[in-house]
Order: C-alpha cells, then sequence, then structure tokens
C-alpha cells in the first residue's frame, strides 16, 4: 500500500504531511527526524490511502503546498515542488481516517495511542469494580480511557496465567518470554516506578558485577531512597539473570527486557500493554489495564492496606510527586478509589 499521513494538533492544524511505502505502524515506530516539539503537539493521525506511488508523491505535493499557503504544515520545511498548473486535483474524493494501530512513546499527546480509538464505541468503559463510566476529558490528549490498578487476586490469576503459558511454551524461546512477563509485572505491582522507568532498565541496573540484585533507587522531592524488592521478586530476579547470562549472554549494558525480535531495543509500553490485554480478555478480568496499572497496583495497595489513611496518603504523594500535582482527591481517582466523575470539594473532603 501507499500511504499519505497528517499530523494535526489540538486546534485541528496540520502541522506535518508525510508519506510511506511501509505499513503505518512500521513508519511511525521509525519516526524520529522531526523536533521533539513537533511530536509533543501531535493531537490527532489521519491517513489516506493511494493507489499508487505516483499518485501518492502527487497528493504530498499538493497538501503540502496547500497548507503552507494557510501558514501550515510548519514542520514540512523542505522545498516542494508544485504541480502543473494544468492538473486539476478533487480533494473532496480523498477519505482522511483515523489512524487506530498502536504508536510508540513518541506520540504519547497523541489521542491514537489508545488503540482502536473510536469515540462512537468507547464513550463508555468499564471500570475494575465493574460499574460502566464515562470516558474523562483531559486537556493534553481529549479523549483518555481510564487506567485501573489490578487486585491482589487479579495479580495472583496474571501470574498463574504466565505460568500456563511457560509450560505450554512451544520452545525454550516462548518459555523465556512469558517468563519475563512475570518478571515485569512482579516488579511493576512491588516498586513505585513508572512505565518508562520499568521498560528502560538495564541489566546493570538491576544486578551487581556478581549477580546480587540491587535495590531500585526511587528519585522524589529530591531525595533517593533505595527500595528493595520483596524475597519472592528477588528470588525470580535470580532465576531471570540465569536466563540473560546462561542463555542469551547478554552484557551488562543490554536491556532487562526485549521483544520477540530482539533487534537491540527494549520491549515498548504498548506491546506488554497488549499482552495484558489479552491476558484480561482470556481470564476475563476488568479490562482497561496498561502497563500504568502496574504502578497503580502498588500505590493502591499501600492505600488498602494502611491504617493510617492520611499516612498513605502522603506516601503516595511522595510517589507520584515528580508527575503528578495531586490533591487528596486526585489521588483517590488516580488509584480508583473514587468515582473519576464525582468532584469533590477540597473543604469537605
Amino acid at each position: 500500500m501507499f500511504y499519505l499521513y497528517r499530523f494535526l494538533n489540538l486546534n485541528d492544524e496540520i502541522i506535518y504531511i508525510g508519506k510511506t511505502k511501509n505499513s503505518l505502524r512500521t513508519r511511525f515506530f521509525q519516526h524520529s527526524h522531526l523536533p521533539k516539539a513537533c511530536y509533543s503537539a501531535v493531537n490527532k493521525i489521519e491517513f489516506l490511502e493511494c493507489s499508487t506511488e505516483a499518485d501518492m508523491s502527487m497528493k504530498e505535493i499538493y497538501y503540502i503546498n496547500k497548507y503552507k499557503s494557510q501558514g501550515m504544515a510548519e514542520y514540512n520545511v523542505a522545498d516542494v515542488s508544485t504541480l502543473p498548473q494544468e492538473i486539476e486535483y478533487d480533494e473532496e474524493s480523498d477519505n482522511w481516517k483515523m489512524y487506530e494501530g498502536s504508536l510508540p512513546e513518541t506520540f504519547s499527546s497523541s489521542i491514537n495511542v489508545l488503540e482502536g480509538f473510536k469515540e462512537e464505541e468507547k464513550e463508555f468503559v468499564q471500570r475494575a469494580d465493574g460499574k460502566t463510566v464515562r470516558f474523562s476529558q483531559n486537556s493534553k490528549v481529549g479523549k483518555e480511557k481510564f487506567v485501573y490498578p489490578l487486585s491482589v487476586e487479579g495479580v495472583e490469576q496474571a501470574i498463574y496465567y504466565f505460568i500456563d503459558k511457560m509450560n505450554t511454551a512451544q520452545n525454550w524461546r516462548y518459555l523465556f518470554y512469558h517468563f519475563r512477563n512475570i518478571v515485569i509485572l512482579s516488579m511493576g505491582v512491588s516498586t513505585p516506578m513508572k512505565s518508562n522507568e520499568l521498560i528502560e532498565l538495564k541489566i546493570c541496573d538491576v544486578y551487581d558485577k556478581e549477580g546480587r540484585v540491587r535495590p531500585f533507587e526511587y528519585k522524589s522531592k529530591g531525595e533517593t531512597i533505595p527500595f528493595p524488592y520483596p524475597e519472592n521478586v528477588i528470588w525470580l530476579l535470580k532465576e531471570y539473570h540465569q536466563f540473560l547470562v546462561n542463555s542469551f549472554r547478554k552484557d551488562p549494558d543490554y536491556w532487562m527486557f526485549w521483544g520477540q525480535r530482539d533487534d537491540g531495543t527494549h520491549i515498548s509500553p504498548s506491546a506488554y500493554g497488549k499482552t495484558l490485554t489479552i491476558m484480561t480478555k482470556e481470564l476475563q478480568l476488568a479490562d482497561n489495564l496498561s502497563m500504568e496499572s502496574l504502578r497503580k497496583t502498588f500505590l493502591r495497595y499501600i492505600f488498602d492496606a494502611s491504617e493510617d489513611k492520611y499516612e498513605a496518603l502522603e506516601c503516595i504523594d511522595f510517589c507520584i510527586a515528580e508527575n503528578y500535582r495531586h490533591t487528596p482527591a486526585r489521588i483517590l481517582k488516580y488509584i480508583d478509589i473514587v468515582d473519576h466523575n464525582k468532584e469533590l470539594d477540597p473543604i469537605t473532603f
């Protein structure tokens, strides 16, 4: 296929036009040549299917010139040829569609990161407790699907799910990938690590030269606190180290977690999110899980297990202070204690 694609900002202004002969997913995961300001401004991605390469190139020239003349397409900096005057182009026949595939973290500001996003089908979502709620409005991306924590029972079910996958794995590599999924899950629900911190860990970040497990160092409010893993997670990490060193012979500077291609990059949060989605469907758990669910599970457990809820809120606030300016009411929404649609008066709260 031949594709033309365009990036739109929050005002629905076209800021970039591109073309590709690859799949759109492949192109977007390779996208890195534009300034960060462009990617952070992307609110929506649309695409157009073209019948031939010539058709694709002609439409690219036409649309870039059109948007440039309207003061848009600011990130198309290269000179673009103009079409011959005798060529008339009917753009009303073009059917631009919303891109609904997966995207890398580069496009985290885009509503397209909600895989399979369709506004008419996603007006409501189901919470982890079974309650149906509306989508939240978010000033950054327009529409945002709530992400919920796992229950303690849900974590246990997930681990047994991956163990069953290991027991029926076709070969030792697939066995390893399911074991990897258990390690990611266990580390995620045992620390306040953000998704990107967890997924971007290198072997030397977790193990010392002798293969001993290092405590996770958490930084917040100018403090660095060593955060030891639970004993059962340390046992898992030691077993995982045997795979890394003996089976794969990875260097200490290599990633802890990589995908099936093992192409020198770490697994993406969206890829692990897909694994969680498949798991929740097979186990018939509530949906709306992503990698962020792991951190929320940890924080929710702090609140549930603490006798002093005020102390728990202070602890959670410390864990999320670098990225959030939460009031206590917002913290309770973040970890799914109160209804996301309910506005809480700060005084009575």
